[in-house]
């Protein structure tokens, strides 16, 4: 029985890095992002436009990770108040309008962070000795701070 707590406290750790180091890629490529854009476009002025390679020349995260999230994100909004969204557009505004954010955006991580805070509380609760009662509150509570972080 001590085998499978090992393997899935290997296996949460694993996805919790996993998940940092993807929104920590993320920002780092939004961030320079205006900078890329702009060097391309000096660099090629008198050259011809290859739209293909410039589609490949982002990253697999840029290209499949965040459609995916997208979709993800206007399925979910669909299911919440109708009202979530126009608040969560308000919350991006009011920070600035960063590029490349939107409240499909913001859902989606929502989504991630919960799953990834569930499974974050499931290595806690089998690391943390007591009854059920406290290792049920300890999942909860983390899957709702991982729900509620990128707020």
């Amino acid at each position: 029985m001590s085998s499978l707590w090992l393997a899935l406290a290997l296996t949460g750790t694993f996805l919790a890095i996993f998940l940092v180091g993807v929104i920590v890629d993320m920002f780092m490529r939004e961030r320079n992002r205006p900078v890329a854009i702009l060097q391309s476009h000096l660099g090629t002025v008198t050259d011809s436009v290859d739209l293909r390679q410039q589609e490949l020349e982002g990253s697999a995260l840029d290209r499949l990770l965040l459609p995916s999230a997208k979709r993800l994100g206007r399925r979910v909004t669909r299911l919440t108040p109708f009202d979530l969204h126009a608040r969560l557009n308000e919350m991006v505004v009011l920070a600035g309008n960063p590029p490349g954010w939107d409240a499909e955006r913001v859902v989606a991580l929502k989504v991630l962070g919960g799953v990834g805070g569930s499974v974050l509380g499931v290595v806690l609760s089998a690391i943390v000795p007591g009854p059920l009662l406290v290792k049920a509150v300890v999942i909860g509570l983390v899957g709702s701070i991982g729900y509620l972080a990128p707020s």
